[in-house]
């Protein structure tokens, strides 16, 4: 799973109805990490931005930066 930017991690994040709390916990990562990606204050990439595509994958969503950047359920 690839993102686009922060607000293609939020999307997925709000598309599996978890917090950005929740998903950090499901991550296994700090909130705060959760938090500056999506602000877009840190560049995506490194073991935490594979941690949250891992846990929202779990969760049952799909996402990818490419052609065109999506968030769907998988199914």
């Amino acid at each position: 799973m690839t993102f686009r930017n922060g607000r293609h991690i939020a999307a997925a994040r709000a598309m599996a109805g978890l917090t950005q709390a929740q998903l950090a916990e499901l991550a296994g990562v700090h909130v705060n990490g959760i938090k500056r990606l999506e602000r877009m204050e840190d560049r995506l990439g490194g073991m935490t931005v594979t941690r949250i595509g891992e846990a929202l994958q779990k969760r049952g969503i799909l996402a990818d930066a490419w052609p065109t950047p999506y968030v769907r359920l998988a199914g």
